[in-house]
């Protein structure tokens, strides 16, 4: 069994590809800022141990290490379809927060879903 946690985690689409693909976990932590996509985790069968409203307001030691990372985090402020402002725009911020946790718990294994452009826009 692996231990898994997300930010940006939206309403679980990471926790129905595990269970599609057999993968027994332990869902230890979930962020959402959206209170209807809280609401749908909440809900989930596979409902995470503790659920986050504000990546960017947790502390750091709030979220224990996991063996599975995955952050979705807003793809707006890099897309060329969206504003392109990078990290002059708050969602693009949020970037730092998943970088944070990246370097305080050292997951064995993550996974940060975004577009093309976020190595490139800066």
């Amino acid at each position: 069994m692996i231990t898994y946690g997300s930010d940006c985690s939206g309403i679980g689409a990471p926790e129905c590809a595990l269970n599609r693909l057999g993968i027994d976990f332990e869902y230890k932590f979930a962020s959402e800022i959206d209170k209807h996509a809280r609401l749908i985790l909440e809900s989930s069968a596979h409902s995470a141990e503790y659920i986050f409203e504000d990546v960017t307001k947790r502390q750091p030691e709030e979220a224990e290490s996991v063996d599975l990372y995955v952050a979705g985090f807003p793809c707006v402020s890099f897309s060329g379809c969206g504003n392109m402002k990078a990290f002059d725009d708050e969602r693009g911020m949020l970037f730092f927060s998943i970088h944070e946790y990246l370097n305080l718990k050292q997951p064995t294994t993550f996974l940060l879903e975004n577009v093309k452009m976020l190595l490139t826009i800066n």
